[in-house]
């Protein structure tokens, strides 16, 4: 596997970018890039634009929560405890990042800060988001 991980919880393998890359060979590297530009590239002059950012890092932080709350078991028995305690540290600080940065940039109507929102969010989506914590046989 290209993005194979080396143990460490600071190179999480994402399970969004394991199923792309079972799809689509080498595809996958340009999945996430495409869907942030496309994604700012359609909200940035929306006025809806801090309500969608701060929406998505809600849905994608509560999806997160279940993940792990689903996966808890798994993670621990094959990449270990730490690794999945820190994976899901990492996730919390940057999904509260995103949130934060949504937050202000919805009160305050601030368009950088929900511009750092959304790359905020996108970072932890491409970074450590919904790590595979079971075993894979291929």
């Amino acid at each position: 596997m290209p993005f194979a991980s080396d143990g460490s919880a600071l190179i999480p393998i994402p399970a969004l970018q394991f199923v792309l890359w079972l799809i689509a060979s080498y595809g996958y590297v340009l999945f996430l890039p495409v869907a942030y530009g496309v994604s700012l590239f359609l909200l940035w002059d929306s006025r809806f634009f801090g309500m969608a950012v701060l929406g998505f890092s809600l849905i994608v932080a509560l999806l997160s929560v279940w993940w792990f709350v689903a996966s808890w078991a798994d993670g621990i028995s094959y990449p270990g405890a730490g690794f999945t305690r820190a994976v899901a540290v990492e996730n919390a600080v940057g999904l509260s990042a995103a949130i934060v940065l949504s937050l202000m940039g919805v009160a305050r109507s601030s368009r950088p800060n929900t511009a750092a929102a959304h790359l905020a969010l996108f970072l932890v989506l491409a970074w450590c988001a919904f790590p595979l914590l079971g075993r894979i046989d291929l």
